[in-house]
């Protein structure tokens, strides 16, 4: 059974629910060994089904979306220029916008067909402005077959990568 989410956090999204109890879908196995280890680590880490809080998030045993998505590339030696705290979904896109593998989405019937298993996918505030990078709130982890792991007010689930609207995405391993 899922952990709770922490109660001190506020929720801004609707939770989407998924079957705890059964096996990881499989997924697509990236080219790139770097990426191949961080969508190995976000199977891993759903598996363990940590409890969503943003104010424990670097804490044993609790994500958000950042730390989630923060959690999987350090373990394939990749920090969004921070190795003791992961940064904000914003900040994790400025630091592939920087590195130059922050891509705009180019969809084609709804999908994009770029997306490769290890990319980040940054998605938008849903009203108003946070005042963060491009007004990125969230990010999730595209692990290929069409989906993607995220913590979105919840432990990490499966979802449609396309469930919101999306900003851009971030092959970090390049």
């Amino acid at each position: 059974m899922a952990q709770k989410k922490d109660a001190g956090d506020a929720k801004e999204t609707a939770v989407q629910k998924s079957d705890k109890d059964t096996a990881a879908e499989p997924v697509e196995k990236p080219a790139n060994p770097q990426a191949a280890e961080a969508v190995d680590e976000a199977v891993r880490i759903y598996k363990e089904h940590p409890a969503y809080s943003q104010a424990k998030r670097m804490q044993e045993g609790y994500v958000d979306c950042s730390s989630y998505v923060w959690r999987c590339y350090a373990k394939a030696g990749i920090f969004f220029g921070q190795k003791e705290y992961a940064p904000t979904a914003a900040e994790a896109a400025r630091w592939c916008q920087e590195k130059g593998v922050l891509q705009t989405i180019s969809k084609e019937e709804g999908r994009d067909k770029t997306l490769q298993p290890g990319d980040l996918i940054f998605y938008t505030k849903r009203k108003g402005n946070n005042g963060r990078f491009l007004n990125i709130a969230h990010v999730s982890i595209y692990i290929g077959n069409g989906k993607m792991l995220h913590a979105d007010g919840d432990s990490p689930a499966y979802g449609d990568p396309w469930y919101r609207e999306a900003a851009a995405f971030g092959r970090p391993s390049e």
